[in-house]
This record gives C-alpha cells, sequence and structure tokens, in this order.
C-alpha cells in the first residue's frame, strides 16, 4: 500500500489480503472472527516462515474490547464484505469503530459494486443455480438473485446442501438464506461523511465474479476528515 506502515485486514478469511500486504513489506494484523478462517490462514502460515514473521492472526472482531491494537497506516475490508451491513446505521457504526484505529494520516479501503455496474445485474433476470464443493468437502447448491426495491439493489442467495433427498430429489439441509444490500459510492457516502471520513480516492475496475457473471466494482479510499 501507499501508505507503508502497518496494515490491519479485517474479516481476513482466507488471508488472500494480509498475504499480499505481507509479501509487500508491511506489517499485518489479520483479523477475523471465524475460528475456521483463522485456523486455516495460521496453517498455511506454517510453511511461509517468511510471511509468517509479518502477520498476527487473531480471532476477534473489531468491536471487541480491549481494540485491536492501533495506529495502523491502512486497515482494510476486503473483496465486498462491506456489503454483510444490512443497513446505513450498521455501517455507520462499523466505521465510527474502524476510525480511532487508524494512524492520523491512515486510510481505511473497502471495495463496493461500481453504480455503472448496476444495469448489468437489472438486466438479468429469474435466479441463477450454481453448485461448488465447500471447505469441508461438502457439495453445496446456491440459489442467488440480485433484485431491485426503492430502497435499493440488494442480492438474495440461499444454501442447501443435497446429500440425502426426498423422493423427488428435493434438498432436505437448508442452510441459509442471506439477502445483502449492493452497497455502492453514492450509498456509501453519506454513512462515510456521518462516521468522520471522506472518500480521497476510488480506484476503478476490479473484476470478480459473483456466481451470475463478472461484475465491475471499485475500491474507495477513506480517510478521517482533519
Amino acid at each position: 500500500m501507499r501508505q507503508g506502515g502497518p496494515a490491519l485486514d479485517i474479516g481476513c478469511g482466507r488471508g488472500r489480503v494480509a498475504l499480499a500486504l505481507a509479501a509487500a513489506g508491511l506489517s499485518v494484523t489479520a483479523l477475523d472472527t471465524s475460528y475456521a478462517a483463522t485456523s486455516r490462514l495460521s496453517a498455511h502460515l506454517a510453511g511461509l516462515p517468511e510471511l509468517a514473521a509479518r502477520i498476527e492472526v487473531l480471532r476477534q472482531d473489531v468491536h471487541d474490547t480491549p481494540p485491536v491494537g492501533g495506529g495502523y497506516a491502512t486497515a482494510v475490508l476486503g473483496d465486498t464484505s462491506v456489503n454483510m451491513f444490512a443497513d446505513g446505521r450498521a455501517l455507520t457504526g462499523f466505521l465510527h469503530r474502524v476510525r480511532p484505529l487508524l494512524a492520523p494520516d491512515g486510510v481505511f479501503c473497502c471495495a463496493v459494486v461500481q453504480e455503472t455496474a448496476l444495469s448489468a445485474y437489472a438486466g438479468r433476470s429469474g435466479v441463477v443455480a450454481t453448485d461448488f464443493t465447500d471447505d469441508r468437502g461438502r457439495r453445496q447448491l446456491l440459489f442467488a438473485a440480485v433484485c431491485f426495491e426503492p430502497a435499493g439493489p440488494y442480492f438474495s442467495r440461499t444454501l442447501f446442501l443435497p446429500d440425502g433427498t426426498r423422493e423427488g430429489g428435493e434438498p432436505v439441509a437448508h442452510l441459509a438464506a442471506v439477502r445483502e444490500p449492493l452497497w455502492t459510492a453514492g450509498a456509501l457516502t453519506p454513512h462515510v461523511h456521518e462516521a468522520g471520513f471522506q472518500v480521497t480516492e476510488r480506484i476503478a475496475a476490479v473484476a470478480r465474479n459473483d456466481g451470475q457473471g463478472r461484475v465491475d466494482t471499485e475500491i474507495l479510499v477513506l480517510a478521517p476528515d482533519t
């Protein structure tokens, strides 16, 4: 990262961002509430001693007390994890918590869906089904759809385990039904300002695949108001 200095990877998951930051020479705190995620990352780092020396893995929430460190030059919320915040109140509360963890000249980075990419969503119809194998070797079915409401677009997904079926092949294990808002820069900006941040940079054309095809995202770089 251009800021240098220590970095905080919030919701590190498999550690893709933390590993990249450490490879760039930064000291990284990788944070996740998932025991499975932090265990996998720690096990992976066991075979990478040079990177392991730069990464501290913690199973902790950014809201925990005592807080995790401070004085970070860069804090990152990877992928489009910002979509896990169901409403503006939750998002603003999160940003309020991140702000005091940054150094005076530190920045917070998160990815959002590009507003121009929503037209691609709007052109799709129906539910898309995808099957995949999870980290535990279980085959799962994902039913996903993008929906539009006056309050804004959201991503709806439902997971099933097809192992063991009734007659007719109906899935018997329903794992989760999730509704996630699709945050864009425009939707995020009022909450950014409320939490005492300003958008200083927008880095476009980061491609990802959401199971329905390629979707363009952008990285928002936020700095505390002075």
